[in-house]
This record gives C-alpha cells, sequence and structure tokens, in this order.
C-alpha cells in the first residue's frame, strides 16, 4: 500500500495525540494518590481531606511505629504502580509493534480507532472502581485493556507515520514530527495540574475519574469522523499473507540496498539510545511524585500537578522554541548532547533537594529542553529509511518505547522500594542520572563516525532543507 500525499493542514491527528496523553496523564496522577489512599485505609489510617493539602504527610513522624508505616505504603504504593504500570507498557511489546506495522496496509485510522476505544474502557473501569471500592487489583484489568490497544505509544508512533505520509520531502516535516511529540508532553503535563485542582477542590476520586472518561468520549468522536482525519493509505485491505508481509517489511528495514541511502548502523544506534531515553525517564517522574509525596516535602495534589506541568509541558514548550533557535548554530549531534546534558542534572539536583521548592521547580528547570532528545530521535529515523517504510519503523519505534517502559519501572520503582527501605531514596536519582550517560556516550560515537565519513560541513541539521522532486519542487508545496 503507498501513502498518498494530503494538502497540509494545520491540524489532524494532533487533537488525538493530545486527549489520549491528557487521559493517560489523568490515570497516572490519580492512581497514584488513590493507591496509596486506599493503602492508608487498609492500614486503618483514613486520610482526612485527599484535597486538604496534608494528605501525604497524615502520619505522625515522631511515633517509630507511624513512621514504619507510612515507609511500608510509600514502598507499597511503589510496587502496585510498577504492576500497573508494566501491565500496560508489556502488552504493546507485541500489540503496538504489529498494528503499527499493520497501518502500513489498512490504513491509519483504524488504528486511531483501536487505541482510542481502549482508553475509553479503561478510563470506565477505573471509574468504576473508585464508583464501588472494589479491590485495588481491579485497576491491573484496566491496565490491561490499554496493553491490548497499544496504551499511549501506538497512538503516538501511528500519528507520527501519519505526519511523515502528509510532509514527506516537505522542510517542515522534521519540525512537525517534533511538535507531534512535544504534544504529547504538554497534553500530559496540563492534564495533571487540572485534575490535582479537581481533586483538591471536590476530594472526589469519582468526579476525577470522570473527567478521564468523558475525554476519552470526545476523542473517540473525534477519531470517528473522517473529516478530522482523512485516510493517507491509499488502497487499504487486509491482505491474505499480512503477517508475513509485516515481517518481510521488519527484516528489509535493517537490510541495506543500494537504491537508497538507508544506514542500518545508524538506526540500530539511534534506536538504542532512544530505548535508554525511554528506560529512564518513563517511570522516574511517578517516583520522584511519590518521593515529593512523602515526608520531608508532603506534596498536596496541586503540587503534585505542578510538578507534572514542570517536567512535562515546560519542557516540551521549551524544546519547540529550543529547536527553532539551536538549529541554526547546532546539528542534531550537539543539540542531543545538550539536552541530555538538562536531563543528567535534572536527576542530580532532585537527589541533591533537601526542600520542596528545590524539588518542585530548581530541578526541572535544569532539564527545561530535556524533551528535544526524543524528537530529535524520532526525526532523525524517519530519514534514515525509505518512505514506504514508516508505519514499519515506527513500529520498531514502538517495540523499542514499550521495552524500555517495562524496564523501566521495573527497575525503578523495585530499586526505589529497595533504598526507602534503608532511608537513602536518593539514590535512585544517581543512579538513573549515571544511566543517561549511555546514549550520551552513543550519540558522541555516532557523531564521530559521521564526522568521518561525510565531513562536518555535510553533517545535517534537524531543520536542514529536504530533497526536491525532479521538477524542482518539494511534493507539498
Amino acid at each position: 500500500m503507498q501513502s498518498q500525499p494530503l494538502s497540509r493542514r494545520l491540524i489532524t491527528v494532533e487533537p488525538v495525540v493530545f486527549c489520549v496523553e491528557a487521559i493517560q496523564g489523568i490515570l497516572i496522577n490519580l492512581r497514584t494518590e488513590y493507591i496509596e489512599y486506599r493503602l492508608a485505609a487498609q492500614h486503618n489510617y483514613t486520610i482526612p481531606n485527599v484535597g486538604s493539602g496534608n494528605s501525604s504527610c497524615w502520619l505522625n513522624e515522631t511515633n517509630s511505629t507511624t513512621s514504619h508505616i507510612q515507609e511500608e505504603i510509600e514502598a507499597d504504593t511503589a510496587i502496585w504502580i510498577l504492576y500497573m504500570k508494566d501491565t500496560s507498557v508489556f502488552l504493546p511489546i507485541i500489540t503496538a509493534t504489529i498494528l503499527a506495522a499493520t497501518s502500513d496496509f489498512i490504513g491509519r485510522r483504524p488504528i486511531f480507532f483501536i487505541g482510542s476505544l481502549c482508553h475509553l474502557l479503561a478510563s470506565c473501569l477505573f471509574l468504576l472502581v473508585s464508583i464501588f471500592n472494589l479491590p485495588i487489583w481491579v485497576l491491573i484489568c484496566g491496565e490491561v485493556i490499554l496493553g491490548l490497544g497499544g496504551d499511549s505509544v501506538l497512538i503516538d508512533v501511528v500519528a507520527l507515520a501519519y505526519i511523515v505520509d502528509i510532509y514527506r520531502n516537505d522542510t517542515q516535516q522534521p519540525f512537525r514530527l517534533v511538535v507531534v511529540s512535544m504534544i504529547t508532553y504538554i497534553a500530559f503535563g496540563i492534564s495533571q495540574i487540572i485534575i490535582g485542582q479537581i481533586l483538591q477542590l471536590t476530594n472526589s476520586f469519582i468526579i476525577s475519574f470522570s473527567c478521564a472518561v468523558g475525554l476519552a468520549i470526545l476523542n473517540l468522536l473525534y477519531v470517528c469522523i473522517p473529516y478530522f482525519i482523512p485516510e493517507t493509505i491509499s488502497g487499504t485491505r487486509v491482505p491474505k499473507d499480512l503477517v508475513k508481509q509485516i515481517f518481510v517489511k521488519y527484516y528489509k528495514l535493517f537490510h541495506k540496498d543500494h537504491t537508497s541511502n538507508k544506514n542500518p548502523v545508524a538506526l540500530v544506534v539511534t534506536f538504542i539510545s532512544d530505548f535508554f531515553y525511554y528506560f529512564v525517564h518513563e517511570a522516574i517522574f511517578v517516583v520522584i511524585t511519590i518521593y515529593g509525596i512523602a515526608a520531608p516535602f508532603c506534596w498536596t495534589p496541586t503540587e503534585t500537578g505542578i510538578y507534572a506541568a514542570m517536567v512535562n509541558m515546560v519542557p516540551a514548550l521549551s524544546s519547540l522554541v529550543a529547536a527553532k533557535i539551536l538549529s541554526i548554530c547546532l546539528n542534531n549531534f550537539w543539540m542531543l548532547h545538550v539536552s541530555l546534558i538538562g536531563a543528567i542534572s535534572e536527576l542530580l539536583i532532585t537527589a541533591w533537594a533537601r526542600t520542596s521548592v528545590v524539588l518542585l521547580y530548581a530541578a526541572p528547570a535544569a532539564g527545561f529542553i530535556r524533551t528535544l532528545a526524543e524528537g530529535i530521535y524520532k526525526a532523525q529515523l524517519a530519514t534514515l529509511v525509505n518512505q514506504d517504510e514508516q508505519g514499519v519503523l515506527f513500529g520498531v519505534q514502538a517495540l523499542v518505547a514499550s521495552i524500555g517502559k517495562v524496564c523501566s519501572p521495573i527497575l525503578l520503582n523495585s530499586t526505589y522500594a529497595a533504598f526507602v527501605k534503608i532511608g537513602k531514596p536518593q539514590w535512585t536519582f544517581f543512579m538513573s542520572a549515571g544511566l543517561l550517560g549511555v546514549p550520551m556516550f552513543l550519540n558522541g560515537i555516532l557523531h564521530i563516525m559521521t564526522m568521518r565519513g561525510r565531513g562536518t560541513s555535510r553533517d545535517a541539521p534537524l531543520l536542514e532543507e529536504e530533497p526536491e522532486t525532479d521538477d524542482g519542487h518539494s511534493v507539498n508545496s
């Protein structure tokens, strides 16, 4: 199946990406608060007012018994989050990888529908748990539904493929890919600020979870209307040997041919670097949220939402500006270095933080363009393969992201729980900062390889000029 160019439109899949990531932000924010609230009840402690501003420090720290209970609840919360997170991100290793590649054959819109429907069903289940006080493990069933629908990673990667379809051979394609990547952070961050305020004002998990359901309904309606998201794949139908064709395309993705400028080595190195980026960042901010909710920081739901914005929305907006400005004087590799240095600094300041102000504001400020690296990785990947391999390419990217998301909470949540028990939770952040040294090292190797093979003068910036067609014009101009 071939992608068909459409006239460039300012808005197509962006609302879908925004809504799905906003739903994710709401559920992730609420599940941490909700699980801690339920665990407190199981220990015969009742949080007097979930929105009162002191719900996280409701235990008397001067009492050794209650202090031990607080540590136990904090550690158990981290473990429950680990179970839930791994459930929703393990399944996309299979589902997102297959469905993203399938979109090259059956079209992008059916995949958007599947992902949106699963987010609606999962949100409804979370709401039912809060209404009927169902066991905590039922929440894992909601994560299973999200996983079967590819979680948010499926929507993200198919949206990227959709943008490549529309902006192929266009000078704006790399920046549009960065925009879609940054929308994920903006939506994730702003949704947590809003839901934190709603939770604090209403003191009701039922009302808060209802917001996710309402947003999921609007998103599904948007996806179902063809006018908003025109199909970009022509002649869509399911071939009889679909599975075989998918595997063939995956094989050819990493096979160098003589008819294109594909670079399998650069492709693999970029995927490995991308993996470590997801591996650290997927779960670390959930861990920091648990860290901030506990003593001595004692974050309120509002402060939890503010932190979510500081590590998601603010870096995304800053990265959009940085992508335009830095590309004037820096190439992709140097921008990756700058972005990763900021991410490492953010984790180091978090580990050294002793006051809520430093943890809540100073640490995220150090990583204000941390998210730029993710957008650059995706823009680079899109240029390393042929045009008809974009769905398969981002299918592999979904696989890499899903594996990273699975491994991240396994390591970070369990490590944090262990460090909490020995009174050294900040060691988790020192360890995470060290792990980010791996993508920096790989980026340096790839940079050197590129300079030796092509020369620094041809080291392309993020917004480089794309090749023109035979008639001397860009395809979509």
